[in-house]
């Protein structure tokens, strides 16, 4: 799947978890879930266009087409996204396990603070689509990093 479509489906993730009030411990992981799309597919490309260049190198553009063409350096581009997938699924872990221990203690504030009559519908409605969307975008990143972890040059050495 295309990252522009990861990045969506994450987008989406974080806004509806943000606005349900049930699921905001989610809005924050689906954050940091747009950060491990985004930052290194920033950093593929850029090596990746760093190589295609073949006219005068900068020494910039020189170190940057050679990212990764040692085996320590691919070894810990490797160890930092799969500890990044670790500590995400750890996070959403923790956060169902708070959410289901706390929600009568949400329903309650929300009952309390906001005098609309349909809120507390259209927040548990937003929650079922957050929790949704949350596990579609963690399993999208996963599939995501792992080719990245596969096929690119930065992580695989090629």
């Amino acid at each position: 799947m295309r990252v522009r479509y990861i990045f969506l489906i994450c987008f989406f993730s974080l806004l509806i978890n943000i606005v349900s009030m049930y699921n905001i411990f989610f809005g924050i992981c689906s954050l940091f879930l747009i950060l491990l799309v985004v930052i290194p597919q920033l950093i593929v490309k850029t090596v990746n266009r760093a190589k295609r260049k073949d006219s005068e190198r900068s020494f910039a553009v020189r170190n940057l087409a050679g990212y990764g063409s040692q085996k320590i350096t691919r070894s810990m581009n490797k160890f930092s996204i799969l500890f990044s997938l670790a500590v995400i699924y750890c996070a959403a872990a923790a956060f169902i396990f708070i959410q289901i221990n706390r929600k009568d203690a949400v329903r309650a504030f929300m009952i309390n603070h906001f005098q609309f009559g349909k809120i507390t519908l259209i927040a548990q409605t937003l929650s079922i689509l957050g929790y949704i969307l949350f596990i579609v975008s963690l399993t999208l990143v996963t599939l995501n990093s792992i080719r990245l972890v596969r096929n690119e040059e930065i992580f695989a050495g090629k």
